[in-house]
């Protein structure tokens, strides 16, 4: 970062110096009234013999001096090349501001949570137990390296906040996602919320469905929350919300953007 703006710093300081010296220049000149002022000078001049050039303002002085005129011209061209030089780094740095962030973009990992659609019980079990699948993947060019997974299944009107995962869960005990790897996880639903298994005549019980049983005003949800950075950029961050949906017995995405982004 420092070698990118050392060059244009110095232009800039030289620049500030020209513009006070022709400050100083300015205020100089304008001391010299050309009016009755400088005619009493070329008066008191003739009068005394001696050259009337001191009776000159700045600008006369200047441009009947073939040097000076010279002097102005590179000082004014200074001036010019300052400006252009300090308009062309301007121009460069977000030109490179803006391909560094394709670039960014281009290579950067990508996570994704979906595929949460039902309930589902274990009941070959003792303790038979409720539980919905969902799938994690990494549609980027480059690794993700996972920081943080939080997660939570809620019932209210709206959705509870996600807890972290601990260090065993399937995601943090191996936390990088190779370019296009897919991981398919399940939560257990937890036993403080009721659920009901239904078929009607043309299902077999083996083939019923679990369903939460919620309350009028009361919804179901889960939600789920990743963290994560790539080899080349940080601060990622994918979350996905479904809400159970009482007509099709099923989870659908949450629509609403705070629960449901790619960032």
């Amino acid at each position: 970062m420092v070698s990118r703006r050392t060059n244009p710093e110095i232009v800039l300081g030289l620049l500030l110096a020209s513009l006070f010296w022709i400050g100083v220049l300015a205020w100089q000149s304008s001391n010299f009234s050309p009016g009755k002022q400088s005619d009493e000078c070329y008066e008191a001049a003739k009068t005394a013999g001696i050259k009337t050039d001191d009776c000159k303002g700045f600008w006369g002085r200047t441009t009947s001096d073939p040097t000076a005129a010279f002097t102005l011209g590179i000082f004014i061209f200074n001036i010019v090349l300052g400006l252009s030089t300090v308009a062309l780094w301007q121009v460069t740095r977000r030109s490179t501001d803006v391909a560094e962030r394709a670039f960014s973009d281009l290579e950067r990992p990508y996570v994704y949570i979906f595929g949460a659609k039902g309930l589902e019980r274990e009941s070959e079990r003792m303790d038979p137990y409720d539980f919905l699948k969902y799938s994690v993947a990494n549609y980027g060019k480059t690794p993700a390296s996972l920081e943080s997974v939080c997660l939570k299944i809620s019932l209210g009107k709206t959705p509870e906040v996600p807890v972290p995962v601990s260090q065993w869960h399937s995601l943090m005990a191996l936390p990088i996602l190779t370019p296009n790897e897919r991981r398919d996880d399940t939560e257990v639903v937890p036993e403080s919320i009721p659920t009901s298994q239904y078929a009607d005549e043309n299902i077999p019980p083996e083939d019923s469905f679990t369903v939460p049983d919620l309350e009028d005003g009361i919804e179901f949800f889960f939600w789920v929350r990743i963290k994560y950075h790539g080899p080349f950029s940080a601060a990622h961050e994918t979350s996905a919300c479904w809400k159970w949906d009482r007509d099709s017995s099923r989870l659908i995405l949450y629509v609403d953007k705070k629960y449901n982004y790619t960032h």
